[in-house]
């Protein structure tokens, strides 16, 4: 059904949920060169910068008569396929570790770049491991043969020009599995036809396309497109499932990301509650959560905004929660009290009540003039976020029957809500304070307007003077959406995160915002610019906001990859409310 689904491979991998493995074109500085790799999330991913000939795992080349010789490379949510003058590989992702590869009128080579210490041999049982730094390889061949080339350097303790070819047998097929792991593997018993290998998935994919919300007919394909960045993007770890951000240059898990996807699958109530809890299996024993989770560690150099409070309230509107035992309810509740504990006790350092950002990325805008005089910074969105959260957990402990607690928890939220009004709105705009010297911090940052997410808690006359700031053409409403900064300032930048592009996940929560304010309209006109700009790129997750061009390579320095399920995720939420 799907397998006529095109997806642009520039940016995006051919991957599947859950599994570690993806195919995609390699990215530039690489010694491969620009060429399909089988790429391999594993122990490489410590931290954000692995090794790049690493993660590249396996150069893809098609032969004949023993040439390499040029290919098309596409992809599709189900297969990945090389197609040349000659024939065609295809590449399917069996499950988890395994990787299947049926080729017709092609021989097939793998070339990896070895390094120090990195070996490959015969195992004897008709498998040919390699093993890596970062994990191993095994090849087999289902149908046709294989041989291996390579000298070995004993004082080096190095490979060279080592590859692996398979040749094609009978009917002029050839069928290969590759399997990637950390340690030990041995080859299954038996392999399932590789056709029934592209219906499996097939299958799996429609059945998550089936709870993903409509949209207009003309954003169909892209509709695709968006599910399966999300879809493909999905992994677990320590039994626990996670949305990545992508498995190219950004190969992990954040933080408040996962709540902001939890949102976007309320169709999916149980996957819903997992995001919004998976963190916390993490958390530190003050109560902080990590910045980001890779596939084998989490990553502690930051923290990001509360929005497990905005979530809740989200999701709580569209299930009652039945589905969730009382003892993990409970559970939830007391990881989300220690969340909230933290902020209040550790980003309050002039004990006012009035929360603060040590630093511009625990905001989640990195770039974003809010901290134009530095920090700790009390800002205005991070205690619209704790408001939330701590009227979520006042609602949570009425539901286990804490009512002292959940007293407690309303009135602290209604205490911030007041300071938040009283002191950081100035009549026409909500302001930053320094910590500690309370100096005001006024700037165009889109930030300024996120305390719209409390709806109707602020005062009309603040909803009604924030939305028509909103919407005023050529400030921060632009033809392709809501831009990171004002663009009439002097610091409004054409790249960056929030420094005055168009940025996904900012219009993702300024469009939840509007909603909540019973601005349907308005949100429904970010979500026509938005969509629309988004199309227009192929899904760039930063869009100049002057011109529409995708500006994402100016960001991260690459072309190849950087495609986002961040992306995806808005794209589905604010093409919902095009119908």
């Amino acid at each position: 059904m799907y397998e006529k689904y095109l997806i642009d491979p520039r940016h995006i991998t051919y991957g599947r949920r859950d599994s570690w493995l993806n195919v995609g074109l390699t990215a530039e500085g690489t010694k491969v060169g620009d060429q399909a790799c089988i790429m391999a999330l594993g122990a490489e991913a410590r931290g954000m910068s692995p090794n790049p000939a690493k993660f590249y795992a396996l150069p893809i080349e098609l032969l004949h008569d023993g040439e390499s010789v040029p290919y098309t490379f596409e992809i599709t949510p189900v297969f990945a396929r090389l197609r040349c003058e000659y024939g065609e590989a295809r590449f399917c992702i069996a499950d988890k570790d395994t990787l299947r590869v049926s080729a017709k009128g092609v021989d097939l080579r793998f070339r990896p770049e070895m390094t120090a210490h990195e070996v490959a041999k015969d195992r004897g049982d008709g498998t040919i491991e390699i093993c890596f730094s970062s994990g191993r390889a095994m090849l087999l061949p289902l149908c046709g043969t294989m041989e291996m080339t390579g000298n070995y350097d004993a004082v080096a303790s190095l490979m060279h020009d080592f590859s692996t070819t398979f040749h094609r047998g009978a009917d002029d097929m050839l069928d290969v599995a590759v399997h990637y792991y950390i340690s030990s593997r041995v080859p299954d018993i038996s392999y399932p036809p590789f056709e029934d290998c592209i219906a499996a998935v097939d299958a799996e994919f429609a059945a998550y396309m089936d709870r993903m919300p409509p949209l207009p007919p003309e954003y169909e394909a892209d509709r695709v497109t968006a599910a399966y960045l999300v879809w493909s993007d999905i992994m677990e770890i320590d039994g626990t499932e996670f949305v990545f951000m992508n498995k190219g240059i950004h190969r992990g898990a954040f933080s408040w990301q996962q709540a902001q996807h939890a949102i976007a699958q309320y169709n999916q109530p149980r996957l819903a509650w997992e995001l919004l809890n998976n963190m916390f299996r993490y958390q530190d024993d003050y109560g902080a959560l990590p910045d980001a989770v890779t596939c084998v560690m989490p990553i502690y150099s930051g923290c990001k905004p509360p929005i497990q409070g905005l979530a809740l309230q989200y999701l709580s509107r569209r299930t009652d929660w039945s589905f969730v035992p009382k003892s993990e309810m409970a559970e939830s509740y007391t990881h989300l009290c220690r969340l909230a504990d933290w902020w209040l006790s550790l980003r309050d350092t002039d004990s006012d009540f009035a929360l603060q950002y040590d630093a511009a990325d625990e905001s989640g805008w990195d770039d974003s003039s809010m901290f134009s005089k530095g920090g700790p910074l009390e800002a205005p969105d991070l205690m619209a976020y704790l408001i939330l959260l701590m009227e979520q957990l006042s609602d949570m402990a009425t539901r286990l029957g804490n009512y002292f607690e959940s007293r407690e928890w309303r009135e602290r939220a209604q205490r911030m809500l007041e300071l938040l009004i009283r002191d950081f709105w100035d009549g026409e705009e909500f302001v930053a304070c320094l910590s500690g010297s309370h100096e005001k911090v006024r700037c165009g940052s889109l930030t300024m307007f996120i305390p719209l997410i409390l709806g109707e808690r602020l005062p009309q006359e603040i909803i009604e003077t924030l939305c028509r700031r909103l919407m005023e053409e050529g400030r921060w409403l632009s033809p392709y959406g809501l831009a990171g900064e004002d663009m009439t300032g002097g610091v409004w930048l054409p790249f960056g995160w929030l420094a005055g592009p168009v940025l996904a996940p900012a219009n993702y929560i300024l469009f939840l915002a509007l909603q909540e304010c019973g601005e349907n309209d308005l949100a429904r006109e970010i979500a026509r610019r938005y969509c629309k700009a988004v199309h227009d790129t192929g899904f760039a997750m930063i869009i100049n906001s002057k011109t529409g061009e995708d500006v994402s390579e100016l960001r991260w320095k690459s072309s190849n990859l950087n495609r986002m399920s961040w992306t995806g995720m808005a794209f589905l939420m604010l093409g919902s409310a095009l119908l």
